[in-house]
């Protein structure tokens, strides 16, 4: 009994996001149930609560829905959580060296963004911190797809050999 206690806020939750996700998206039930295989009962079960899928039909959802199984599943879908768990799931696909790297980007970018100075590319802020670590920018010509100063994307980075 405890357990199904439990389950009301999960149920209630992910019904919400379901549909909430869905309608973001301009779908209807009908084409969410074509892209993940099921009939549009179980789709309108699920966004109702009635139901709970299992989990390989809740990452077959979040695939569907263009999402994730954390959103689905969070209390505050596409809150500001979001996106420090996109960064933390890349993160989590780097070896630690790189990923102190990375973080101290970010941390950089951060503060410079916040004291409102005007950078014209990602590039600008990351270089300073990236060659104090040693790793240099590619230029056009080393390969890869460089972008030309001044370009509104970010430059790709390389490490010394």
């Amino acid at each position: 009994m405890a357990d199904q206690n439990k389950a009301e806020p999960l149920a209630k939750r992910l019904s919400k996001n379901l549909a909430d996700r869905r309608k973001k998206l301009g779908l209807t039930q009908d084409k969410v149930a074509g892209r993940v295989g099921l009939d549009t009962e179980s789709i309108s079960r699920f966004e109702r609560g009635k139901t709970l899928p299992s989990l390989a039909t809740l990452e077959r959802l979040a695939a569907g829905l263009e999402t994730t199984v954390a959103d689905l599943l969070s209390e505050y879908p596409g809150s500001a959580y979001a996106p420090a768990e996109r960064i933390g799931g890349l993160l989590a696909q780097m070896e630690p060296g790189l990923q102190e790297e990375v973080v101290a980007v970010i941390e950089h970018m951060c503060r410079v963004m916040q004291r409102g100075q005007a950078v014209c590319t990602i590039s600008a802020i990351a270089e300073p911190v990236l060659a104090d670590k040693g790793i240099a920018p590619v230029t056009a010509g080393q390969g890869g797809n460089a972008q030309t100063a001044g370009a509104q994307d970010a430059e790709p980075f390389s490490t010394p050999d």
